[in-house]
């Protein structure tokens, strides 16, 4: 006959396994273009463009046009992600090359009005982002 201090370490085990089992399944599913590797958001290309919508009121065509650039943005980035022959600042420079470039693409499909407001906004964002990481809010 087992001892019941056996038993009661298998029912233990038996039960955290049967508790966390779901959650780690969950964590598994969930879309890799969520969290980017180091704890930051990193938005699909549609969420990018619903973002700027809401700011702009833009039109379905320009919609359109700039899903397609951060849809391409989204593509070349993974790809540099995995070239691991670069070092961490070579990457880095080229990840700011090529945000700088679809930078200048989108504005191209913006009017000037939308242009004014989304630089607003995005130098709000960036104040924001920098005050969050003097206070240590940030990790990155």
């Amino acid at each position: 006959m087992k001892s019941p201090k056996f038993i009661l370490a298998a029912m233990i085990a038996l039960g955290t396994l049967v508790t966390f089992s779901p959650m780690t399944r969950a964590a598994e599913d969930a879309p890799a273009t969520k969290q980017a590797p180091r704890g930051g958001a990193r938005f699909t290309p549609e969420e990018r463009v619903k973002q700027m919508d809401a700011q702009l009121k833009l039109s379905d065509e320009q919609k359109t046009k700039i899903t397609a650039i951060y849809k391409d943005e989204a593509d070349k980035s993974a790809e540099l992600r995995k070239k691991t022959e670069l070092s961490q600042q070579e990457r880095g420079e080229a990840m700011r090359k090529m945000r700088t470039e679809t930078t200048d693409k989108v504005k191209k499909i913006l009017t000037a009005e939308q242009t004014e407001k989304w630089d607003k906004y995005l130098k709000e964002q960036q104040s924001r982002r920098g005050q969050s990481r003097k206070a240590g809010g940030g990790n990155q």
